[in-house]
C-alpha cells in the first residue's frame, strides 16, 4: 500500500525544494506527521495549487512544523513524508472522503510517525524552545590530592517523562490523533528537553535507559489477546476510558465518527467482526452494557451508541 500522494523532501542538504509526488509507485518507505492544526493559517494543498506543488512547494511558505518534519525526514535518511493538509486536496470534498477512508492504511503502513507532542499549532514547530534548567547544586570534585584538576558535578530537577509529555501532552488531547498514535508502528515524539519513542513493544525516553514495556492498548494495536471478550473490552476502554477517545476534543462534532473510523476499520479487519457506531456484532451484549446517570446534550448518533454523549 502507498498513499495517493507523498511529499518528496528532496536532497538531504536542502538544496532542493520539497514537492508533491502524485501516484507514487515501487518499494517506498514513507514517514507521517502527527500534529495539531491549531487556529493559525497555514499552507494547504488546494485544487488551484495541486499542479504547482508537484513542481515545488515554496520552503518559506511552509509553517515551521512542516519545515522541521521535512528536515527530520531528511536527516533520518528518508525521502518521502505524508502530511494530511498537503497530501489531501482540502477544498475537494470527494478527495477528502476518499483519502480519509484510507487513514488506517496510511498510518499502519508508514515506517515512522513524527509527533509534535507539545505544539498547539504549526507556527511553534516540532521542537519547542527548551526552558533553562539550572543546577540545584553544583560541587567541585578533585581527582586526587596531588593535582587541583577535577570536575564539577551538578544536580538538576528531573525532566518531565513520557507520561507528562506524551500522554498528557497537547497532541494527545485531540480526537483525530488517537488513530494516528495507535495505528503507527513506530512514533518519534518531539518535545522540549528530550525526544521519546513508542512502538508495539516499548516506550522509551531519551533521558531514561530503561524501557517501559507497558504499551497502552497493545491488544488493539496488535490484535493479539487470549480472549475475544477481553479484546473487545479493550475497545470500550479506548472509547470511554480516562485516556481514551471520549476525553479528547474535536473542533467539528460532526467528525466524531470519522475520527474513529480508521481505528474501527483496522480492528474489524483483525477480529473479523462487523462494526456499527461503536458496537460490534459478535459482542453486542457487552456493547450495550452502559447507561448515563443524567441526560447530557442532544442525541445525534442513536440512543444505543456510547459515543452519543456530548462531552465526546
Amino acid at each position: 500500500f502507498l498513499p495517493s500522494r507523498l511529499i518528496d523532501v528532496g536532497l538531504r542538504d536542502g538544496s532542493e525544494e520539497p514537492r508533491l509526488l502524485v501516484g507514487p509507485q515501487g518499494d517506498i518507505e514513507y514517514l507521517t506527521l502527527s500534529h495539531c492544526w491549531g487556529k493559525t493559517p497555514f499552507i494547504r494543498t488546494l485544487q488551484r495549487s495541486l499542479y504547482s506543488f508537484q513542481v515545488g512547494i515554496p520552503w518559506n511558505d511552509l509553517k515551521l512544523i512542516f519545515q522541521e518534519a521535512i528536515s527530520i525526514t531528511r536527516r533520518l535518511g528518508h525521502k518521502y513524508l505524508w502530511i494530511d493538509s498537503l497530501c489531501i486536496v482540502q477544498d475537494d470534498p470527494e478527495d477528502l472522503q476518499v483519502e480519509c477512508s484510507k487513514m488506517a492504511d496510511i498510518y499502519r503502513n508508514s515506517y515512522l510517525a513524527i509527533a509534535a507532542s507539545a505544539s498547539r499549532d504549526g507556527s511553534l514547530g516540532c521542537f519547542l524552545p527548551e526552558t533553562y534548567n539550572p543546577p540545584l547544586l553544583e560541587l567541585g570534585i578533585a581527582r586526587s590530592q596531588e593535582t587541583s584538576t577535577g570536575y564539577h558535578l551538578g544536580f538538576r530537577t528531573s525532566i518531565e517523562g513520557f507520561e507528562a509529555v506524551v500522554d498528557a501532552g497537547t497532541l494527545n488531547s485531540r480526537g483525530w490523533t488517537l488513530q494516528e498514535r495507535l495505528l503507527s508502528p513506530r512514533i518519534l515524539y518531539c518535545a522540549p528537553g528530550q525526544k521519546h519513542w513508542e512502538c508495539l513493544e516499548h516506550r522509551r525516553s531519551q533521558t531514561r535507559s530503561t524501557a517501559d514495556t507497558k504499551v497502552r492498548y497493545r491488544e488493539l494495536r496488535t490484535g493479539k489477546c487470549d480472549s475475544g471478550i477481553a479484546l473487545h473490552l479493550s475497545w470500550y476502554e479506548l472509547i470511554r476510558g480516562s485516556a481514551g477517545y471520549s476525553g479528547r476534543t474535536l473542533t467539528n462534532q460532526n467528525n466524531k465518527l470519522p475520527a474513529l473510523s480508521s481505528l474501527a476499520y483496522n480492528f474489524a479487519r483483525r477480529t473479523r467482526n462487523k462494526y456499527a457506531t461503536s458496537l460490534w456484532e459478535r459482542n453486542l451484549v457487552v456493547g450495550l452494557l452502559w447507561f448515563v446517570a443524567k441526560k447530557r446534550g442532544v442525541q445525534s448518533l442513536g440512543f444505543w451508541s456510547i459515543l452519543d454523549l456530548s462531552e465526546c
